[in-house]
């Protein structure tokens, strides 16, 4: 098998995913597919539009597709957070820091 393309996925896309196959498969889940559901219902905060919303909102002050999208994932509340998140990806500007905070913060 060729991987094609890699994309970070949301895990309110994941929830839905998973939501839809589980109705259609009339309840049934194999044993990783509902250990994820299970996270994700734990997990995923916000529904798919508004995380689609969220992240298109972060891309705006510079952020990667990919930072945003995790970003969405955990909803930082508190700078250090915010920081440790980002660092993994190449940190975020000082500046935009309170920015992206007030931004996430509109959504929880």
């Amino acid at each position: 098998m060729e991987l094609i393309d890699e994309k970070p996925v949301m895990l309110s896309e994941v929830k839905e995913k998973l939501l839809k196959l589980h109705k259609k498969q009339s309840g049934t889940l194999g044993y990783e597919q509902q250990k994820t559901l299970d996270y994700v219902e734990k997990f995923a905060k916000l529904d798919v539009k508004k995380q689609k919303e969220l992240v298109k909102k972060l891309e705006e002050f510079g952020l990667s597709y990919e930072v945003a999208v995790k970003l969405s994932d955990l909803l930082p509340s508190k700078n250090e957070e915010l920081t440790a998140i980002v660092s993994e990806f190449g940190g975020i500007e000082e500046d935009k820091k309170k920015d992206v905070l007030k931004t996430i913060k509109e959504y929880i």
